[in-house]
């Protein structure tokens, strides 16, 4: 009997530092920029970049598919916008993170690609703040 209080005492050292570790190395509180709420965010963005920014981000492919696209956009029509190849870049501080994407746009059987980077980050009153740049893949 007296030989299980030390066992104890020493497992439960053993179990407590390497719980620690498992936790502090299980999770991890840094911004996700697959997050569903970033992705519809960067999305949003997207859109509303297109409404100020068309001749800009829609550079490439078939002139009148694109002229057609330009108008479908001057004419209010909502693009289909999907978010892939979804990377990390770089840490932010303790908690945001740098991402890469590639927007695809289709409107008006006009397809193209914008490169993306973005940043995700938290606020000091627990909302999530997205960043982006768009740029046309030439």
């Amino acid at each position: 009997m007296r030989w299980m209080i030390p066992v104890a005492v020493a497992l439960g050292g053993f179990a407590a530092a390497f719980g620690g570790v498992f936790l502090a190395g299980g999770f991890d509180s840094r911004a996700k920029c697959e997050d569903p709420a970033a992705v519809e965010t960067l999305k949003s963005l997207a859109t509303d970049r297109l409404r100020s920014s068309a001749e800009y981000l829609l550079k490439s492919g078939n002139p009148a598919a694109r002229e057609a696209a330009l108008k479908s956009l001057r004419d209010f029509r909502k693009p289909e916008i999907t978010v892939s190849a979804i990377r990390d870049r770089e840490p932010i501080g303790k908690n945001g993170t740098t991402c890469a994407a590639t927007v695809t746009v289709l409107i008006g059987g006009y397809v193209a690609d914008i490169l993306t980077t973005y940043s995700v980050e938290p606020t000091s009153d627990g909302k999530t703040m997205v960043t982006a740049r768009f740029q046309p893949n030439s």
